[in-house]
């Protein structure tokens, strides 16, 4: 058992708020499917193998996730994350994704003000952010989300709406992929995935490390839904990789472009990505095909010239930023669909 880091006396009996390990997942899952499925019908119930997925990201990092017990229930609470390697100015830095922060109803209230939530977060910035941790940890909030930005230094920096296009009926309509460029689905991204990672990372100032461990963590490995991985090569070189699905986000039964590595300057690359993402979601039938792209990123302009609006999502990035000016995170990193655990 992990040491305790707080500990509340609640109905006689101490409520202890510590480090989560593996043996908390089945609890974790039980607490989780106590809450989100209840209140929010559209999320599907969590399983155990999902979980366990989605907290052993690629990295060596191990678990950075603080829990709340009680000896009569069992978790009451949990502060999740993904910690994540990234780039800044050239050099290694560290985040982390902020994932289903739960408080079982009846416990909300327990302990100092404002409750529980704020204790957990603030007991898991101290063991895991600052200089030589975290830079900053970032999440899409939940509806109380005030409470942390009064507490807990969230603060809103981009909103995270949708690039998308009706997908014509006619498949000419559709865009065209450049000559001389051939897109193959893999089962796994390969190795040399990783050398065009580290060549996008010198583009921006700031971007998670997508390499090709993460990407086949990420979405091959994905226990719960089918992505479909693409390769872009030229005369054999790895020219750029996306990731596209079918999924039920804001809009039943539609397209995604959920993820890509490519550089800024590659405009063919970008378009046979672009191309190949339509024809699937023209056989598909799913009416629309939809991206998430930073309006910062140059690449958001080419995709408005090939026919993409905004549309709303109606999420927002937030970010809790240590050593790192969460402005600087608005201009300059380059999010896609995938950084999130939306989809």
């Amino acid at each position: 058992m992990s040491e305790v880091l707080a500990s509340l006396l609640v109905r006689g009996r101490p409520l202890e708020i510590r480090v989560a390990g593996p043996e908390d997942d089945p609890a974790l899952v039980d607490c989780f499917n106590s809450i989100f499925p209840v209140d929010h019908p559209g999320v599907q119930p969590m399983d155990l193998a999902t979980w366990r997925w989605k907290y052993a990201a690629p990295g060596g990092l191990g678990r950075e996730m603080i829990v709340a017990t009680h000896p009569e229930v069992g978790v009451v609470g949990a502060y999740p994350s993904q910690p994540l390697r990234a780039t800044f100015d050239g050099a290694p830095c560290r985040t982390a994704q902020i994932t289903d922060l739960m408080v079982r109803h009846e416990w909300r209230r327990v302990g100092e003000r404002p409750g529980l939530f704020v204790q957990m977060g603030n007991l898991y910035y101290g063991l895991y952010c600052g200089p030589d941790k975290q830079a900053f940890n970032y999440g899409w909030p939940i509806p109380a989300w005030r409470i942390g930005q009064r507490y807990l230094r969230y603060e809103n920096v981009r909103d995270w709406n949708f690039l998308a296009r009706d997908i014509p009926v006619g498949r000419e309509a559709l865009v065209a992929s450049p000559a001389g460029l051939d897109v193959t689905e893999v089962v796994r991204v390969s190795a040399d995935a990783d050398a065009l990672a580290a060549r996008i990372a010198q583009e921006t100032r700031f971007c998670l490390r997508k390499d090709s461990a993460w990407l086949n963590w990420r979405y091959a490995e994905h226990p719960g839904r089918r992505f479909r991985l693409l390769e872009v090569r030229s005369h054999g070189a790895l020219r750029a990789i996306a990731v596209d699905c079918v999924a039920d986000l804001r809009r039943p039964h539609t397209s995604f472009l959920v993820d890509w590595l490519v550089p800024a300057d590659d405009d063919e690359a970008l378009r046979a990505i672009v191309a190949a993402a339509e024809r699937r979601a023209h056989d598909d039938a799913t009416g629309a095909i939809a991206t998430v792209v930073n309006p910062a990123d140059p690449r958001c302009r080419i995709l408005q010239r090939l026919g993409y609006d905004t549309w709303n999502s109606e999420y927002f990035v937030v970010v809790a930023a240590f050593t790192l000016d969460p402005m600087l995170l608005r201009e300059h990193w380059h999010f896609t669909m995938g950084e999130s655990d939306l989809i």
